[in-house]
């Protein structure tokens, strides 16, 4: 008659969870939190971003469509009266 065990991993890691969490927990008090850290350090933080975004940006002179319906009304005809 022997002696089986179960493997002890899931029942340490869900220990692992329950304290990792319970110590979350406790930190969200700042007066508990603020004992915790080292001297000179604040549990205040405020993080500084810069967003840089490039975009394109189109232009269209009038004259440029002014030609081009110009050249295909010359075409059209050339085409039309041949």
């Amino acid at each position: 008659m022997g002696i089986t065990v179960k493997d002890p991993t899931a029942d340490i890691i869900k220990s692992f969870n329950e304290l990792m969490f319970r110590a979350a927990v406790a930190g969200t008090n700042t007066t508990n939190l603020t004992s915790l850290i080292d001297h000179g350090l604040s549990a205040v933080q405020t993080p500084k971003a810069n967003q840089t975004s490039i975009e394109n940006v189109y232009h269209s002179d009038v004259r440029e469509y002014s030609y081009l319906l110009e050249r295909v009304s010359q075409c059209l005809t050339v085409v039309l009266a041949g």
